[in-house]
């Protein structure tokens, strides 16, 4: 499990990439990632991916 604290200002993409990225190095495979619909869109979901080395 990942957490990071951050100000009320911080954009939450970011805030989303930079946990899933804690995590992804912390682990050899996420499988599941639950977020809430501030996290959608498919610009985000790529993001996610390479943070995550997946290739699709």
């Amino acid at each position: 499990m990942a957490v990071i604290v951050t100000e009320a200002n911080f954009p939450e993409r970011l805030g989303g990439a930079a946990v899933v990225m804690e995590a992804a190095q912390a682990t050899e495979n996420l499988v599941v990632i639950w977020v809430d619909q501030g996290f959608s869109g498919d610009k985000f979901a790529k993001v996610i991916q390479q943070l995550c080395n997946e290739d699709s």
